[in-house]
């Protein structure tokens, strides 16, 4: 068994559940991306996944809201458990003013629910409770950084109703999921020019063979076979150490270096520069203009040519032969459909992303106002290509903006993608 990655209790006795998720989403996902896309169902199970009691929502035109459940904790048993982690210095003093007032609280467009556990990552190990992709959620939530290896703090999820218009909403699938960080992460970034190994790398895996392949076989048995003894998880370091990943940038395609800004204490929820700063993610943003439009059977594409196509073209022919030029056309095209006739399409940014033996990256699509980017898990030691997938979801056109935020990229070691955790109980935390 794998050493844990965090410390668990679960003070109101399964509030909140804690559950991994199966990768076809328990077959609602098409049969055709379960059979052959291993980053869609690897992005589906990774994690664990924060399941609430059914949940309530209501907005007001005023912008109150307010959020209820039919099975809310018993008030005495609540103001019981209170007092003993406040007794037994598990939950701090602020903690313990704002939770005595119930689970729920809210603080301007943002509302917080105490899940009832509180979590303790390991040294050198961050906890990141963020968005339950790839399964529908009517509510946006706010990541949160658990990265106190010293103290349990109360595992919360945040919700941003900024957004959302007044109504009722019905809560009742996953609202958060727990994954696994390992701080020291440094992002490099290297000009497509200077990038031939990387290159290289990416054509020989799309050869003439795959294509030949694919006719017949799954168009992932390629990507399922590749350095199979290779892929088992190497265990996040204990140490301090500092990661490189690499990001192959084409012809200045528009990313940003971001960092994490709420992290949870004993004094709250808030900014740390000095944790932020050791760990690096990427926002990949739009080199194109595009509109989608989907008649509910197929879809028709407009992409605004990029200038450089014709120099990418030449960058890539030069390293790879036909593979290069047949890959740097599909990068061109930007959008491509896996089927025409569902409502999911793909994006390809013009970058490249390579991971250190033993890490993946986690492709988060950015939602647009009406499609879901969703959640894909790729093996980047090895497969360097980044694309997105993303989901129509009300209404059939969808405008893209050039420079508009398309996903994040986090690069994480593979044993923290389904992080594991021990659970506490009542009589070893009273001593």
């Amino acid at each position: 068994m794998a050493k844990p990655t965090f410390e668990l209790y679960d003070a109101l006795g399964e509030f909140f559940l804690l559950q991994s998720r199966s990768a076809t989403l328990d077959g609602s996902i098409p049969l055709r991306a379960a059979q052959h896309c291993i980053p869609y169902t690897e992005g589906c199970s990774a994690g664990l996944q924060l399941v609430p009691p059914f949940f309530e929502l209501k907005i007001k035109k005023n912008r109150k809201f307010e959020i209820s459940t039919p099975n809310p904790p018993d008030p005495q048993f609540y103001e019981e458990t209170l007092h003993w982690l406040k007794y037994n210095q598990i939950l701090s003093d602020y903690w313990w003013s704002i939770l005595e007032n119930g689970p729920v609280w809210d603080q301007g467009d943002k509302a917080y629910i105490w899940t009832g556990y509180v979590i303790r990552p390991v040294e050198n190990t961050w906890i990141l409770n963020g968005g339950a992709y790839n399964r529908r959620a009517q509510v946006k939530t706010i990541d949160l950084v658990y990265a106190d290896s010293q103290n349990f703090q109360p595992l919360f999820c945040a919700l941003d109703l900024s957004e959302m218009k007044p109504g009722s909403y019905q809560i009742a699938a996953e609202l958060g999921c727990l994954l696994g960080l390992q701080p020291g992460v440094e992002v490099k970034v290297a000009p497509v020019e200077d990038s031939t190994a990387e290159l290289k790398a990416v054509c020989d895996f799309f050869d003439d063979q795959y294509y030949e392949q694919k006719k017949t076989v799954p168009a992932t048995g390629k990507y399922r076979a590749l350095g199979s003894s290779r892929n088992k998880p190497i265990q996040a370091s204990s140490k301090k150490e500092t990661t490189e990943v690499l990001l192959v940038n084409m012809f200045d395609s528009p990313y940003q270096i971001d960092t994490f800004k709420n992290f949870v204490t004993s004094l709250g929820i808030g900014p740390d520069r000095k944790l932020s700063d050791t760990f690096k993610f990427i926002i990949l943003k739009s080199a194109y203009s595009a509109k989608l439009d989907w008649d509910g059977t197929y879809w028709k594409t407009k992409v605004k040519a990029h200038p450089l196509t014709q120099k990418l073209i030449e960058i890539w022919t030069k390293v790879g032969g036909d593979a290069g030029e047949r890959f740097a056309n599909t990068v061109a095209d930007f959008v491509w459909l896996p089927a025409a006739t569902e409502s999911f399409f793909n994006v390809a940014p013009w970058v490249l992303m390579k991971t250190p033996p033993g890490w993946s990256s986690v492709y988060d699509g950015v939602h647009f106002e009406n499609a879901e980017g969703l959640r894909g898990v790729v093996r980047t030691d090895q497969l360097y290509q980044v694309s997105g997938v993303y989901r129509l979801i009300n209404g059939p056109t969808l405008n893209i903006k050039k420079g508009s935020p398309l996903m994040r990229i986090l690069p994480i070691p593979r044993n923290l993608l389904n992080p594991e955790y021990q659970m506490k109980t009542h009589e070893e935390l009273t001593l």
